[in-house]
Order: structure tokens, then sequence, then C-alpha cells
């Protein structure tokens, strides 16, 4: 239910009137629009030689706090010609409006037929000073206020016929604000323009529309984006960078057509039209101002649709405006970031803005201020009152912001209402026919706990093993603190065929989001594979009884375990387990079959012998100790008072294992099994990503150990594709198994678009070309290599390799299919 009444508006509009009529007795207060009288939304609003100002909200309201003198206040809107307002202000508000004129353009140079266009040439200015105003500001501080807004325009009721309980987020249309906060941060940056650029920031203030425990994630670092980097890295919306208009080989991708000059700031402004020479290409479209002698931006209009290669997002306009902060150094007071999206039937839109002040330049940065944390939200951040909000706020609320966070204010009071919070669960509970098929769960809302079950599909299936069995799983977890969870989850199983039930349980506890601490006990019975997750049971159930491939071999394992793991410090993760397993060996129960195959037979479960229809192995019990390390390199990382984030890092990251086997509680097993790996990312820009993995590992001891204890590969005889990196697509089960050392190398290279998206026709179908390779190494055989080609997004998520390897005594062949993003 959306609440929507007249005192709600009126309360907003209330909200609105606070802002500039409270707190402060002295500012200006207007709005700003052009000659028609219809609003220019992030406008920026500002005093004559500083960078003191504001921005307009999406209804052209501003507002700005100034203590009592004179002032000339300048308006100025990219596409308008800027206007001044010199003003004497005293002890109280004024009110200044602003009618901007559509920028009035001079053509100063007669085109001559076939010759070049002025705007190649002064293109060519600005391009050649790149280098210079990349590094102009090396290091810089700053004030950064943020706001984004995401709203959903129309929405179906059901989607793929499942219905969509979007609760009390949109209104009865299916319309509304999904997305609403602020932020308040100070900056630092350090190398600005090069390879080594580093930045940290400091979050003051957060607001989330609706959530008052909540905070924004609308950073400042990641809108640095800049287009005297000639490649331009747009966070979230494309696997590749686009190219700067500004880049040396720009000419390859662009057109500039001269549009005219303006006079602006005192400054000759040159306006150029961007256009792409291929649409396809990973590029702009828009306008860029360019200053006269200087050759420096003065602003940007830019625009990104999905034939640059964008995803998610339907188009993403970009709009920068630089303003001089002293004779020597111009920077940025404003980014805005305006979007729309349609996916499934829902239609959407947002943007993300930015209002850069109170700029520091060169400044002397504390020690260790650049270290790997690279944002951190001050505690309290989320309490800070509408009073507070008011004061540092340079973009006004609309009116329909601040009834969105009025009525998500008065939402969330009711949601502290065990009867409204009990309301909710009661309707987002009801069981639907599709709860048969997709699983169900069950919410508690007040004491912040839900219990599930499962999809019954992964535990319905059939193998040679068990013939057919059922189960099922699910769960339960509840929120005892802020980041501190019980999760207890459990399964059963039960094979028709051989009557064996399992059952097996485990119980979690996460207690230190900082961390990322958590302990776990586990035990039962249950059926397991002599490679976990090699074949999944859906995908052995229809290779069984379509085409008697019964690939999955089994045993049954009574077990207890427990583990611990933990950030040791930046970077350094550690696990520990300690288990106990008495194994007991399986035996094929049944030859079901749906389509006869007379040529074939199914196989034993002895992945030793085919033909072996026995017991594969003698019961044995084993005692094992697990630890493991992984080192993230450079890993960074942003904190909320109570948890961290981790972003990742450029570097490689290492992992070190340790597996041992020891004699007690009635073991007789006894062996030490070593593995290190470095996996690696490459962006290539253009050209993509490459992803590399490098394992080695080895048994010190191997004396005293089963089949089952041997280092299994991942290999692959379906037509399933499986997309880690840690694969092979043509090698069997089992045939490389060792208790000896192996090295294994694997790569794969995202094309991200490059190749395909020159390509007429095939472009536009915005596929990606992917390559890989892997290979193998083990003392007794031979090196087993793969080389694979593939595609990927094929209807956004579906790929599909082809794959052939070498190292047997015939190559092997296999097309693969999956899904890839």
């Amino acid at each position: 239910m959306k609440i929507r009444t007249p005192y709600l508006r009126i309360f907003a509009l209330i909200c609105l009137f606070a802002q500039v009529s409270t707190l402060h007795a002295s500012g200006i207060f207007g709005r700003v629009s052009d000659q028609a009288g219809l609003p220019l939304p992030f406008a920026n609003v500002f005093i004559e030689g500083s960078t003191r100002g504001c921005a307009t909200n999406l209804e052209g309201y501003f507002e700005l706090e100034l203590e009592p003198g004179s002032y000339t206040v300048v308006a100025r809107f990219l596409g308008y010609a800027t206007e001044r307002k010199s003003i004497v202000l005293g002890n109280s508000k004024q009110e200044l409006n602003f009618l901007l004129a559509a920028e009035s353009l001079t053509l100063q140079d007669v085109l001559i037929s076939g010759a070049e266009d002025p705007g190649m040439g002064i293109m060519r200015k600005a391009i050649a000073n790149r280098e210079i105003y990349r590094r102009e500001t090396n290091s810089f501080s700053v004030d950064a206020y943020i706001k984004g807004l995401q709203r959903i325009d129309a929405a179906p009721d059901k989607i793929l016929g499942i219905r969509i309980d979007a609760g009390d987020i949109l209104d009865s249309n299916n319309a509304g604000i999904v997305y609403l906060s602020e932020s308040y941060s100070r900056l630092h940056v350090k190398n600005a323009g090069t390879a080594a650029m580093r930045t940290r920031e400091e979050m003051f203030a957060s607001k989330v529309s609706g959530n008052d425990q909540g905070f924004s994630w609308n950073e400042a670092a990641p809108m640095e984006i800049s287009f005297y980097e000639p490649r331009m890295d747009v966070s979230g919306v494309s696997e590749r960078k686009f190219v700067s208009p500004l880049a040396d080989d720009a000419f390859f991708f662009y057109r500039f057509v001269f549009a005219g000059t303006l006079i602006e700031d005192g400054y000759l402004i040159n306006k150029i039209e961007v256009i792409p020479r291929r649409k396809q290409d990973p590029v702009y479209r828009g306008y860029i101002y360019i200053v006269e002698d200087s050759w420096r931006i003065y602003g940007t209009d830019m625009l990104l649709t999905q034939d640059a290669g964008i995803e998610f997002v339907d188009s993403l306009s970009l709009q920068m405006t630089y303003t001089p902060i002293d004779s020597a150094h111009w920077m940025p007071v404003s980014r805005q970031f305006r979007f729309k999206f349609g996916l499934l039937g829902i239609k959407g839109q947002g943007y993300f803005l930015a209002f850069y002040s109170n700029y520091a330049l060169e400044p002397e940065f504390e020690k260790r201020l650049f270290g790997p944390e690279y944002l951190a939200i001050q505690d309290g951040a989320n309490k800070l009152d509408s009073g507070y909000w008011a004061n540092v706020r340079p973009v006004p609320l609309s009116e329909l912001e601040a009834e969105d966070y009025l009525e998500k204010e008065i939402l969330e009071k009711k949601r502290e209402s065990k009867d409204y919070l009990d309301s909710l669960d009661r309707e987002s509970n009801a069981l639907q026919i599709t709860n048969v098929l997709l699983g169900y769960s069950n919410e508690n809302s007040f004491r912040k706990s839900r219990w599930y079950l499962n999809s019954p599909i992964n535990s319905i299936g059939f193998n040679t093993v068990e013939g057919w069995f059922i189960g099922t799983s699910g769960g339960w977890n509840r929120e005892v603190e802020r980041n501190r969870i019980w999760r207890v989850s459990g399964n059963t199983h039960y094979g028709i065929g051989n009557g064996r039930l399992q059952a097996d349980a485990r119980v979690e506890w996460l207690n230190d989001m900082v961390h990322f601490q958590r302990l776990y006990i586990a035990g039962g019975k249950k059926v397991t594979d002599y490679h976990p997750d090699a074949i999944s049971n859906l995908v052995n159930s229809t290779y069984t009884l379509l085409l008697k491939r019964n690939y999955l071999k089994l045993y049954e394992s009574r077990f207890a375990e427990a583990g611990f793991s933990r950030e040791l410090f930046n970077g350094l993760k550690a696990s520990a387990k300690l288990q106990w397993a008495d194994r007991i060996p399986l035996r094929n129960t049944s030859e079901s079959e749906w389509i006869k195959w007379d040529e074939r037979e199914y196989t034993s479960n002895d992945p030793l012998d085919e033909t072996n229809m026995n017991w594969p192995f003698e019961p044995n019990k084993i005692s094992l100790v697990s630890i493991q390390l992984r080192y993230q390199i450079g890993q960074r990382y942003a904190t909320e008072p109570d948890r961290r984030y981790i972003i990742g890092s450029k570097w490689p990251a290492l992992r070190l294992s340790y597996t041992g086997a020891y004699p007690v509680l009635g073991s007789s097993l006894d062996y030490s099994k070593m593995e290190g790996s470095i996996e690696y990312t490459q962006d290539l820009g253009l050209w993509g990503k490459m992803d590399l993995l490098a394992v080695a590992g080895g048994f010190a001891d191997r004396d005293s150990l089963t089949f089952l204890d041997f280092h299994h590969f991942r290999g692959n005889q379906t037509v399933i594709l499986r997309t880690e990196l840690r694969r092979f697509n043509t090698l069997p089960y089992f045939t490389r198994s060792t208790n000896q050392n192996w090295l294994e190398l694997h790569a794969e290279h995202h094309f991200n678009g490059f190749i395909f998206n020159k390509i007429p026709g095939v472009r536009k179908l915005r596929w990606q070309l992917v390559a890989g390779g892997h290979a193998l190494k083990t003392p007794v055989d031979d090196w087993y290599a793969e080389m694979s080609i593939g595609i990927e997004h094929i209807f956004k998520v579906v790929r599909v390799d082809f794959a052939a390897g070498w190292g047997d005594p015939e190559p092997a062949y296999n097309v693969l299919v999956g899904i890839g993003f």
C-alpha cells in the first residue's frame, strides 16, 4: 500500500519551504528555467570568482547560504547562455530567479567545399594538450555531495507468470521511487591522471529513504570520470572501457563537426559535435565545449546508447561542467549521470548527481592516508537530522523527493509495529501455485527471522546407485543483532532403489562482518560424489535416462565436521576444518532407462573399473584437518561502522591449502596434500579482459590413502559448460586422478565486444567472443592440453563453446552450452 494523501503533499511542501526559510537567515533561493518557463534541472548556480555554489533540483529550484554582502551570482547550464545577477544581500533570504536563453552560437568560418571541418582542427589542439590537463592537478581534496534516484515508471503484475510483490514500495499503478539517497563526503585524490592514482573518501553524512539504519553507497570516487583519460571506465554499465573524444586515436572513432562559438565568462568557447564513425564502437555522441587558445574542456554533454555496448540500461547521458579554481587550474564542479532502463516490461529512469565545492589543490596529505581503505563511513553518518541536511544540501529536494522521504519515514515507523509487519508477512507468505516448483519462504519481519523450503526440482532425480531418489532441503536464519546472524540448514534424501535414507544438517554463526568471521558445525549421513560438484544431479539424471551415460560415482558418508574462517589482516583470509567420516561403498541397484541403447551398458559405480559391479572399495574411516590461506595482494575495501566490503584488487591473488589425514578415531589413513595457486585478471582495454590461473600441488605422504583421497581434476563429459576458470572441457572424469604431483594452467580471454562489433550484422546481435586454453601435467602422464573458442551473451545470458583436447591417444572434441554473462 502506497501512502498518498493531500496532507502528505502539504507536509512535503512545508519541507521544501523549510529548506529555504529556516536555520539560516541569510542567503538566496529561486528558480532557473528556460524562456518558456520550463525548469532546468541540475543547472549550476555559483558566486562569481569562487567555487561556492549549488545546483538546481528536478524542478529547477535552488538555495544557497551566504553571509550578508555584495555578490555576483552566476547561473550556468550547458546549451544555454550564462546569466549573471548582482545583489546586495542583507540579513534575510532573498529570492533570485533566472530565465536562461538558448545559447547563441556564432559561426566564425565559412566552410569551403572539400575542406576539413574546423571542428577537426580544434580537437587536434585539444588532444595535443590532453596530457597537460590530465596531470595539471597532481593531488587535491574536495567536498562532494552526491544524490541518487531510481524510479519505476511502469511494471507488470507478473513476470514470466510469477506474481511480483513490491510490497509498499510502488503505488497502485506499479510506479514509484525505489531508491533515493544522499551523501556528503570529503574526497582525497593523489597522482590524478596517472596509473598510480589513489583515492580516499571520508563520508560524513548518509541518508537513505526508508532506511534510517542504512548507508548510502553514492561514492564520489567512482564518479571521478574524466574525458582527459584516453579510455574511460564507466562503472557498472559495460565490461569495456569507452574511447574518449580526446584520445590519441579519437579520429579513428569519431568525426568532429564545428557547431559555433559563444562567449562565456570572458572566454571564447568552441562547441563541437561529437559523431561516432561507427555506431557499434564503444564511443560517445553529443557535444564537447573547448576553450579557445588554452584548448581545455569547458563542459561536456555526452550520450551512451546500447549501440556503444552498455548493459542494464538503455541510455546513459553524462554532463560535466568545469570552472576555474584559480588562474591556472580548472576543475569539475558537477557531474551528472541520467539513465533510462527497460527489462521484462519494467520501465524506469534515474540519475546520480555529484556536486563539488571547497577544492584544496596540492594539499599536504597525512601519512598513510592512502591505504587499503578507500572509503570510510563515519559512525553516526546515518543519524543526522533534517536540520543538518538543510544546511549542507547544495541541491534542494524536489517535491517528489521530499514526499518520498516523508512517505517512507512514516512507513519505516510503521514497520516497527509488530501488527503492521505481521500484516505484510501474511500477504507475502501466502502460498502460490508456483511454490510447488520454486520453493517457499516464510518471513517473520518483527523477529528478523525466516524459514524456507528449497525447490524440490534438485531433490528429485535418478542415478544407477539409488534408482529414483526424492528429498527436500530447507533452513532457518535469524539476525539477532545487526550483522550477527544464525543460520540453520538441513537436507533429507531417500533412494527408492536402494532403500537408504540420508539426512544431514549444518548450524552456522556469523558474528563479525568486519573480519568476515564465521563458525559452523555440521553432521549426518549423505550420499557424496567421489569428486563433489563434478556433475549435478539434474544433468546426471538427464544423461542417465536419455543417453544411458551414468557419470556420477557415489559413496555414503556418515560424518561430523566443524569449521572456522576469518580474515586475519587485510587481504589474508584463513579457514580451517576438522572432519571425521565413516565412508561406506555403494553399488548400482537400477538399470532403468527411458531410451534403449543396444550398444551401451551402464558402467559400474567403480571409477577405476567400469565392469566391477561389486563393492568398489572397503569401508573406511578418515580423520581430516584442512587449512586454507588466501592472500589478495593490494586488496582495497570500504568500511561501515560495523562491517567491511571488499572491492578487490588489480594485483594477483595467492592461495595455499593443506589437507592432512591422521590415523586417529578409528582411521588408518595417513597422508598430507599441499596445493598452491596464483590467479590474476588483466584488463586489456578495448581488447577485453584476460583471466589467468596457475595451480601446483602434490602429496607429501601417500602410502596410506584410497582412491577417494586422490586429487581429481574438474573434467567434463557432458555438453553443459562449467564457466569457472579452473576446468577442463573434454577431459574424462577420473582419467588423470593422481596421488602424486600435478600442475594446472588455465587462461581465458573475454574479448568484450572486440572483433564481433566490427562485423556487420553480427554486431547487432551484441554477441561477444571468448577463447581459452587449459593444460595439465602429472608425473605418470604426458601433457594434456585444451583449446576452446566460444560466443557469450547470446540472448544476454547464453554461452556456447567449441573445445578440443589433446593428450590421449585420440583428440577429443566437445560443444558446450552454459550460462555466461
